[in-house]
């Protein structure tokens, strides 16, 4: 799973986990709420501890979603089902550890050896979290139980597309291999078993002579006789003409 997947499904599952929790808390089945529990450590005001709860919450989710992603990777294997099984285990130590040690960290909560004071006046939870009612357990079990689900079918998605995208890239890696080694074999067929590329012509040079090899293909032999006459006559030289244009050339210029 990616960043951007992490952070998206995290922020969908603390959702879908807060919004559980606050209908089993409109329904009266339990009198705690995580969101205000949380944002009461930072301000004594009602409205804005839910608020600040709510961000705390938020953060709290992103951080156990990825330790959630961190075990599927770790088992290179994820499904619903694992999810909710470490979703189990997180909401046991939710309700067993986390909820005995929360007076002991929070400063607006009263312990349960001294009772409620002027700056501590909230109650703890007990074991549990009994305190806050008999469902209080279900409706914490419910919610990580759905958390646990979300970050699981999520992960295994995000794994099923990385195969698919591996799959496709392995395919096109090989064909393109087996495409290189039938045109590197093609290629030193028409190399070994025909000819080798000839240099190219210099078409500044001498016109090939007779019966000599022409780059880049051999020359054909030229007649005979052609040859026997340029061997015992030579052409004139066209003096006359080059002369009399020298002469008219000079009269058209004294004119």
């Amino acid at each position: 799973m990616n960043v951007g997947g992490w952070l998206l499904w995290g922020f969908v599952a603390t959702l879908v986990l807060t919004s559980f929790m606050a209908a089993t808390q409109g329904l009266s089945l339990t009198r705690m709420s995580l969101p205000y529990i949380l944002g009461a450590m930072f301000t004594p005001s009602r409205d804005r501890a839910k608020l600040f709860g709510f961000l705390v919450h938020l953060a709290n989710g992103w951080i156990f979603s990825l330790l959630y992603v961190a075990a599927f990777h770790s088992w290179n294997h994820a499904t619903w089902w694992l999810g909710v099984a470490i979703g189990f285990v997180h909401a046991t130590f939710v309700l067993t550890a986390g909820m005995r040690i929360l007076p002991g960290i929070h400063p607006r909560m009263a312990s349960e050896q001294q009772g409620p004071t002027i700056a501590r006046q909230l109650e703890p939870p007990g074991f549990l979290a009994l305190n806050y009612g008999s469902h209080t357990p279900l409706s914490v079990l419910g919610a990580h139980l759905l958390f646990g689900a979300i970050i699981g079918l999520s992960t295994v998605c995000l794994f099923s597309r990385c195969e698919r995208s591996a799959r496709a890239s392995s395919a096109l890696l090989s064909r393109s291999l087996a495409y290189d080694a039938e045109h590197r074999g093609k290629r030193a067929l028409r190399v070994r078993v025909g000819r080798r590329p000839r240099r190219d012509a210099d078409p500044h040079r001498d016109v090939a002579l007779p019966r000599r090899a022409a780059a880049p293909a051999c020359a054909v032999p030229l007649d005979g006789r052609d040859d026997v006459t340029r061997a015992v006559g030579v052409a004139e030289r066209d003096d006359h003409l080059v002369q009399h244009y020298v002469i008219q050339d000079a009269m058209a210029c004294r004119r």
